[in-house]
């Protein structure tokens, strides 16, 4: 099992295999990755704690003068980073385009960002995430009287990233926090579920938002058993600033993005 990463001694490493690649590309860069956390989930019929998939890695891009280039390796000795970077400029140096010129990297930058967290997620164990889901569930369970299951989710991903090119490194740690509740209601052969809960960048500190908001969860889905059925059909729908940002940033602004151009 690989150490965690040391993101102060990749950088320094990064920084001079970048420089490396530069001397046979017209561009290069480095991105490394760090991603971990858990997740635990509480039912009333079953409990569970997992680790989320970890991702721990480097990608190199190089530029032949035509197309970008990327090469990537989760294997953090140096000496296999350097040989990663090598044999991908060696082989865009092997495809340069004739009279390919070096692209603008940007002005110089050095800076680090980590976002706010008073609690952080790391630093809580097993027990104590568990227990804040079980209290959760207890509240959630005891809601209501048609209540059937409860499911309280307590989540957490704390994420570290390193951009290195010619003239830039730029490092971030990013904490976010979930916490869910998910109820299942029914009554005279009708079953509803209905889910709130927050997902917030920062520590745990966010927790305790649902708890207060167990009763109301509960008192929509019982009200749903007795809704009536949609229409088929075309429908008005009007939503707010908020909702009609949402809705174009998932439907085309993806495809929009272009946050790691250089």
């Amino acid at each position: 099992m690989q150490e965690p990463v040391d993101f102060t001694k990749l950088e320094a490493l990064l920084g001079r295999l970048v420089a490396d690649m530069m001397g046979k590309v017209p561009y290069a860069a480095a991105l490394a990755v760090k991603r971990e956390g858990t997740r635990v989930s509480v039912s009333s019929t079953q409990s569970s704690l997992s680790p989320e998939p970890p991702t721990t890695g480097v990608v190199f891009t190089a530029f032949n003068g035509a197309a970008f280039h990327e090469s990537g390796t989760n294997n953090l000795d140096p000496a296999a980073l350097e040989r990663t970077a090598r044999d991908l400029a060696d082989w865009c140096a092997s495809r340069l385009v004739a009279g390919a010129k070096p692209l603008d990297p940007g002005p110089a930058l050095r800076r680090s960002w980590d976002l706010p967290c008073k609690v952080d997620p790391l630093k809580w164990g097993a027990r104590q995430k568990m227990d804040h889901a079980a209290a959760l569930q207890t509240v959630l369970a005891k809601a209501g009287g048609k209540v059937r299951n409860a499911t309280a989710v307590v989540a957490d991903l704390v994420t570290e990233e390193l951009f290195v090119n010619p003239v830039k490194s730029l490092r971030q740690r990013l904490s976010r926090v979930d916490e869910v509740m998910q109820v299942v209601v029914s009554d005279q052969g009708r079953t509803q579920m209905l889910w709130d809960g927050i997902c917030r960048g920062g520590g745990y500190e966010h927790l305790g938002w649902c708890a207060p908001r167990a009763a109301a969860l509960v008192a929509d889905a019982e009200r749903l058993l007795t809704a009536r059925r949609l229409e088929p059909g075309f429908t008005t729908v009007v939503t707010d600033p908020q909702w009609s940002g949402m809705l174009a940033h998932e439907a085309f602004g993806h495809g929009t993005e272009t946050d790691m151009y250089l």
